[in-house]
């Protein structure tokens, strides 16, 4: 459907092309290729205007199980997929940083999710280290299903880790993959995540 429009618009265009052409060299003297040319312009406008709406096939955006079956936007720029946010009980304006204690509750929120299921791993900081081998022991990690078809989609977690008395910094990291220890395609990490023991003001 959408060749289709886009080969009028190519004869439209070598049209508008030739009539320029006779305008040219009749230097502007003669109105009838003047006309010629105001109104295959116009045309142009119109059949542009009909191939970026009459040959859309899935409409302006794809729902998520589209999304998730590879499902393609046909008329717009496709709306932003797999932006992770997250977002604690204790968030410190001023520095920047998220609090969680155990027992407290980590929402991940992901905006167009195109995978049927995710997963995220809280690990601890190793001191003195850069890079990947600042990320230290895992403390939690676990996988979860996308539900609904909501563009915008939360997932609550209860922070339980494996070692209770840890405290400080930790990373927390997202896949786009359903396993536990993941390894899939890494979404989002971030560091400004701090374990404390709830005794903070």
């Amino acid at each position: 459907m959408r060749a289709k429009y886009f080969l009028i618009y190519a004869v439209v265009g070598a049209a508008f092309l030739a009539v320029s052409l006779w305008v040219l060299l009749s230097r502007g003297n003669n109105p009838k290729a003047i006309n010629a040319k105001y109104k295959l312009g116009g045309i142009m406008l119109i059949a542009w205007s009909v191939i970026a709406t009459a040959s859309c096939e899935k409409g302006p955006l794809p729902n998520v199980e589209e999304a998730i079956e590879g499902g393609e936007v046909m008329c717009y720029d496709p709306a932003p997929s797999n932006n992770v946010y997250f977002s604690t009980d204790k968030y410190d304006n001023k520095e920047g940083k998220f609090y969680l204690t155990p027992g407290g509750n980590l929402t991940i929120t992901i905006e167009g999710p195109t995978f049927k299921e995710y997963s995220f791993a809280i690990n601890k900081r190793n001191a003195d280290k850069n890079g990947d081998e600042a990320i230290g022991e895992l403390l939690q990690a676990d996988s979860f299903a996308i539900e609904g078809n909501s563009y915008s989609y939360k997932h609550e977690i209860e922070y339980s880790p494996t070692d209770n008395e840890y405290t400080g910094q930790v990373m927390l990291r997202v896949w786009g993959s359903a396993k536990e220890n993941p390894d899939g395609l890494l979404l989002f990490s971030q560091w400004n995540l701090f374990i404390t023991n709830g005794d903070e003001d």
